[in-house]
């Protein structure tokens, strides 16, 4: 990695963070960024690196393409794919934190309300980054959306798979790809997080430390993994790579409800250990699912118990980009798609030019995403906490009109 790269990674990087800065100036503390009470650690801030971070690696696979007249492919060396893989590691880490209060609710918890806001937070927003896709492709082909095009569509949205769209085979790589990851999401909404709820009422039957639920799941995967069940590569995951990711996430979530785990887990000594072991695992490492995951898995801990790493998650920029993660995840494959067969070929083989339309098109993405939080995102899950709360208040009006008939 020649140092002219490495720096242009480091302006791309720092405009992100100076476009979020500037738009968070328009982001008003009391309705779009999570009050300070009910945020887990630094979670917020941590999302929106790691998008930033998705953003790079992919960032990488179309510089060396565009400049090698190369195909989309896993780039070198390991910290350049780690950007993406490590990243997408933590954001299911993140998961299993912010929904485990859920699972400690038991089987008794609101969980119509839950999948409600959890289809208007994340359907609306994935539909409309894949009718940009079919936009682009009817543009760029010439081709107009058919009846063919409808089951494909769905099939995108419902993020299960990403089959040609009108006709086109690699269209999935006009998004990077990203969808694959909502799949596992799903799966944990409907399955895992259940499942979980279900055993965290026969520990209360038995009385029995929370403490069980995330290490009956860590092992289940190493049983998985010494069966031999684990796939190398994150778009061919399986339950044995995510599973223990998902796990980490809410043994996270065990260390900050513990007063002296959480104090020293937020201390400076384990911020240290945990930047060596993230700078081990990048550079070492090529993916997250091996003997890097505890790295990573302590390196998260430490932040939902409380460490900044030095105010860096805390900024205010942090915050907005953690507001605009998802957009940025979901829109900035697009963004560079249309950047580099856009721009790339008139370039030729000009490697400054190239290279300099990567954080160009970073700061772009952000912006876009701004705009997608505003006019889609937030919208959606307004609407998605109305609809919840008012079947709550349906379902207990339902309660109490039984119980009266009964009473009388």
């Amino acid at each position: 990695m020649p140092a002219d790269i490495l720096l242009l990674f480091g302006l791309s990087a720092l405009l992100s963070v100076a476009t979020a800065s500037y738009l968070a100036r328009h982001l008003s503390p009391e309705t779009d960024v999570e009050p300070a009470a009910r945020r887990i650690g630094h979670l917020d801030g941590l999302r929106g690196y790691l998008a930033v971070s998705v953003l790079l690696h992919h960032s990488a696979i179309y510089v060396i393409a565009a400049l090698n007249g190369g195909r989309w492919a896993t780039p070198h060396p390991q910290i350049l794919n780690q950007l993406g893989a490590g990243a997408v590691a933590l954001f299911f880490m993140v998961s299993g934190t912010v929904f485990y209060p859920l699972v400690l609710k038991g089987v008794e918890a609101d969980w119509l309300g839950f999948f409600v806001k959890r289809f208007f937070r994340i359907v609306p927003l994935v539909t409309i980054s894949v009718a940009l896709v079919v936009a682009v492709l009817a543009a760029t082909t010439g081709s107009a959306p058919g009846s063919e095009d409808i089951v494909p569509f769905l099939t995108w949205v419902s993020s299960w798979a990403q089959p040609p769209l009108l006709g086109v085979i690699e269209a999935r790589y006009l998004n990077a790809q990203v969808l694959w990851s909502l799949q596992w999401e799903w799966l944990f909404y409907f399955l895992l997080l259940p499942f979980c709820a279900l055993l965290r009422s026969l520990l209360r039957a038995g009385d029995l430390p929370t403490l069980f639920i995330p290490a009956t799941l860590l092992l289940l995967s190493i049983a998985g993994r010494l069966l031999g069940w684990e796939v190398a590569t994150m778009t061919e995951a399986t339950w044995v790579n995510t599973l223990p990711l998902f796990a980490a996430g809410m043994l996270a979530f065990e260390c900050r409800s513990r007063p002296a785990w959480e104090s020293r887990l937020g201390g400076l000594p384990s911020s240290a250990v945990a930047v060596t072991g993230l700078v081990a695992a990048a550079l070492l490492s090529h993916n997250a699912y091996g003997w890097s995951m505890p790295l990573f898995g302590f390196a998260f801990i430490t932040v939902a118990c409380g460490n900044s790493f030095a105010g860096l998650l805390k900024s205010k920029a942090a915050l907005a980009l953690g507001e605009l993660s998802f957009s940025i995840y979901l829109l900035h494959g697009l963004v560079l798609w249309v950047g580099f067969h856009g721009f790339a070929p008139m370039m030729g083989k000009d490697a400054s030019g190239i290279l300099l339309t990567m954080p160009l098109l970073a700061a772009l993405t952000v912006a876009l995403a701004y705009v997608a939080n505003r006019t889609v995102e937030r919208p959606s899950m307004l609407a998605g906490e109305r609809i919840a709360k008012a079947l709550a208040r349906a379902r207990a009006a339902t309660v109490v009109n039984g119980l009266a008939r009964l009473g009388s």
